[in-house]
């Protein structure tokens, strides 16, 4: 495969990189994703692995700005894992100074594509704006998206009646949803109901 990979072909690198992470050999599987992100340059999977190599030093120096130039390189191309962990990146401030309006772009566009955690984060951040209308909606959409926290908050809500009256099926779907993915919270409501 080493041969082929040198040779030209994409699916050699692939293969080589998927071998190395099964032997949990970080350099070697660093190097082939890196040939093949710098190969294939519409290939956004292998731009952010190699972004999240950088940003975590697995098989490489550690390099902030190497990993965020890759990571914005593969949320170009439309991976919306990218445009959520840049906007981690921003919204912490933990590696890089902390910069809301960014981190809300990159939430933004993720949740345009339909990111479960990306559209909760805005959700939360709506409400805490007091954009009460605006972050249910989004909390909703997170809940119908699976994403098991927003699907608790969706529960609490309907049982709660915040939003006009109670509606206790509606509280028994999304804590029933919650459950099933082990939100311990979510099951605890349910046996109490």
């Amino acid at each position: 495969y080493k041969k082929a990979a040198q040779a030209g072909g994409t699916a050699p690198l692939q293969i080589l990189a998927d071998f190395y992470a099964d032997k949990k050999d970080y350099s070697q599987m660093f190097y082939w994703t890196k040939k093949l992100a710098e190969k294939d340059t519409l290939d956004s999977k292998s731009h952010e692995a190699v972004g999240l190599f950088y940003l975590h030093g697995k098989g490489v120096k550690k390099d902030i700005n190497k990993g965020i130039y890759w990571l914005e390189k593969a949320a170009k191309g439309g991976r919306t894992s990218a445009l959520f962990s840049l906007g981690k990146i921003y919204l912490l401030g933990e590696i890089v100074p902390k910069d809301e309006k960014k981190a809300t772009d990159f939430f933004k566009k993720a949740a345009a594509k339909n990111h479960p955690e990306s559209t909760y984060i805005l959700a939360c951040q709506h409400i805490l704006h007091k954009e009460i209308l605006t972050g249910t909606m989004l909390l909703f959409k997170a809940a119908d998206l699976g994403l098991a926290e927003a699907q608790y908050d969706a529960g609490r809500i309907c049982l709660s009646g915040i939003l006009g009256k109670k509606d206790i099926l509606g509280a028994i779907k999304y804590f029933r949803r919650a459950a099933a993915q082990g939100h311990k919270k979510a099951q605890e409501i349910l046996y109490s109901l």
